[in-house]
């Protein structure tokens, strides 16, 4: 794999910080998000979102690996079906999973759910696509495969009506925000700065500091996935260290989220396709983007960010994480 510059790391680091959830298709265009979530009413007997520098322990815990679930299914309308539940119930990450289905699945029903024979629509599409390298295509095909079940079925169906839009992919991103999934406070964080640009005046005073509260929230879980997600809105948001951003994904590896090339969303095509080099990891892209001597303080840096999380030191993670002032 030939190595990229920082500052295409950065952009790509930015997409994915902003639209985590999406997946990516080369033989259809993906939407992307650059606002913040449609806020949607909590489901009854659920307390709003609590915000607060410190935030309270967190009451749900998160029982099932759902990252590696979904990697992992070859029907999502099953695997909905399983997150749904837990996601009401009050499984945040869950609702989080849900939500990428979705994003998954709504695309393949609005493409070829008007089709007679959808499979038939699909192969058909795939046909005027004969450049496509053999990798696209597979992947084209086992997720057109994951999604079958929602061309007949309806998922939803047994699940309490009252309870909210369940068709919205906004609907289960929320639920997952409010219910404090760490993951989804980080992604709303990069989406709540990607909308308003700095020197908007109060606007992004006020965007700069919701961000914030989230960030901390997310960072103080010493979630590896949602540490490693802070660090990406990080990269391309005004903090008060130029390498902190780079420290805290640093940090991520060293305290689980997974930083080698069979991560996607770190290597993305490379990995989908198995052409990485051998061995190669995060560190070697911010190692080439930004040099070995800039490496080894950002290194240094997340030493002491992970020695703040063994500590429990709360007040130090924060320092790692403050966005800066500019208006």
């Amino acid at each position: 794999m030939k190595l990229v510059t920082l500052a295409s790391v950065v952009v790509a680091i930015v997409i994915l910080a902003i639209s985590h959830l999406l997946s990516t298709r080369s033989r259809a265009p993906t939407a992307t998000r650059s606002e913040r979530p449609t806020v949607t009413k909590p489901i009854a007997g659920r307390t709003e979102k609590r915000k607060a520098q410190e935030p309270p322990q967190r009451a749900t815990l998160v029982s099932v690996d759902w990252d590696r679930s979904f990697r992992e299914s070859h029907d999502y309308f099953n695997f909905v079906l399983t997150a749904a539940a837990k996601a009401l119930a009050g499984d945040g990450r869950a609702a989080l999973y849900v939500s990428r289905a979705l994003t998954t699945c709504k695309l393949e029903t609005t493409l070829y759910g008007n089709a007679t024979n959808p499979e038939v629509a699909f192969e058909a599409d795939l046909a005027t696509k004969p450049s496509a390298p053999r990798w696209v295509l597979d992947r084209a095909r086992n997720e057109f495969k994951a999604c079958n079940g929602f061309f007949n079925g309806h998922v939803f169906a047994s699940l309490p009506q009252q309870s909210g839009d369940y068709e919205s992919i906004a609907y289960w991103r929320d639920l997952a925000y409010r219910d404090g999934d760490p993951i989804a406070e980080a992604i709303h964080a990069g989406l709540g700065m990607a909308r308003i640009a700095p020197g908007a005046g109060d606007s992004y005073a006020e965007a700069r500091s919701a961000a914030q509260l989230d960030l901390n929230s997310a960072v103080i879980s010493q979630d590896p996935g949602a540490i490693f997600t802070v660090g990406r809105v990080l990269l391309d948001a005004h903090t008060n260290g130029p390498l902190d951003g780079v420290a805290v994904t640093i940090a991520a590896c060293d305290m689980g989220y997974d930083c080698s090339a069979n991560n996607e969303a770190i290597f993305g095509q490379c990995a989908a396709s198995d052409t990485c080099t051998a061995g190669v990891t995060w560190a070697d892209i911010i190692t080439q983007g930004i040099g070995a001597a800039a490496y080894a303080k950002a290194y240094a840096r997340a030493q002491q960010f992970e020695d703040a999380a063994t500590r429990g030191d709360n007040s130090a993670l924060l320092e790692f994480v403050q966005l800066g002032g500019t208006r």
